[in-house]
């Protein structure tokens, strides 16, 4: 017995509508009940296959779905317990259906991607909570993994971002899967995951120098990211600008001092009774450190470019 999902939704009745999903306009199109028998005859094993991979593929292929439905004729609320293979597969007949104005032995891969294009943005539309839960452990460990890998400051700051772009490139990787020519969907959307948030770190690293600035200046561990056997900021950040070079054009003193604030999270008199400097010695080479490295990280930025 697969397990059941509840949905509220006119949408489900297959009536169509249109809404956006994670940042994605999707629009499904409005199909009509009307099936030619010769073409679901014809094609129908077809589309059953089709229809099997993809549900395979998700992991949804025992889904059983609660629909709520508006019997106009008694002017109240049914529920139509299906499973989501049998949705489906409707889908796709209707969906061929609309594509083909005589029917023949043979059908296009260009009009079977269209039918695939028109089920995976129904499988969003509608089921994206239970692909979600279906696929949620994938997911966080895949951010989890990731984001293991970076300083922890950097993982603090950067998680929630870090997310969001996980499950919304999931998504998308859902909408560029071809289920015919690839009937397993994990790989691409794994690939494609840690591709989206390598992206962001070196976008954050390039074109937002600030926020690694915030990073250094409010997280405190900039040394450990440098010397503690993490080669490199970027090397941690995926290729991006190098908190390590910005370092070395420090002063001593000043990699000193910037080393006992963030490493050791030192007091500026403690820092001061250590290399023999007033408070106030202190706080201006620690505050003009931080400028050089902010001005530094901004011309590698440009240089980038």
């Amino acid at each position: 017995m697969g397990s059941r999902e509840k949905f509220s939704r006119k949408e489900l009745s297959g009536w169509g509508d249109s809404g956006q999903i994670y940042g994605l306009q999707l629009n499904i199109d409005e199909l009509s009940n009307i099936i030619d028998p010769k073409l679901e005859k014809l094609h129908g094993g077809t589309l059953k296959e089709i229809v099997d991979i993809m549900l395979e593929a998700l992991h949804l292929e025992d889904q059983i779905i609660v629909q709520r439905k508006y019997n106009a004729e008694k002017e109240d609320i049914v529920y139509v317990t299906q499973y989501m293979k049998f949705i489906l597969f409707r889908r796709a007949v209707k969906k061929l259906s609309s594509l083909i104005e005589i029917v023949e032995e043979t059908v296009e891969k260009e009009v079977l991607d269209q039918v695939v294009r028109d089920l995976q943005d129904y499988i969003i539309f509608h089921f994206s909570d239970v692909l979600f839960k279906t696929f949620k452990y994938k997911i966080d460990m895949l951010v989890n993994n990731y984001s293991n890998k970076l300083p922890g400051f950097v993982k603090s700051s950067e998680i929630d971002d870090l997310n969001s772009i996980a499950i919304m490139e999931f998504i998308q990787a859902i909408r560029s899967w071809d289920p015919l020519t690839n009937p397993v969907v994990w790989p691409f959307a794994y690939s494609r995951i840690n591709g989206a948030m390598r992206d962001h770190l070196r976008h954050l690293t390039k074109a937002d120098p600030s926020r690694i600035f915030n990073w250094v200046n409010d997280a405190a561990s900039v040394y450990l990211t440098v010397n503690k056997n993490t080669q490199e900021f970027a090397g941690s950040i995926e290729d991006g600008i190098t908190l390590k070079e910005a370092m070395q054009e420090l002063s001593a003193t000043e990699q000193k001092i910037v080393t006992l604030k963030s490493l050791k999270d030192m007091t500026l008199v403690d820092i001061g009774k250590q290399i023999d400097l007033s408070e106030s010695q202190v706080s201006r080479l620690y505050n003009r450190a931080l400028g050089k490295l902010k001005r530094i990280l901004i011309k590698q930025s440009k240089a980038d470019e």
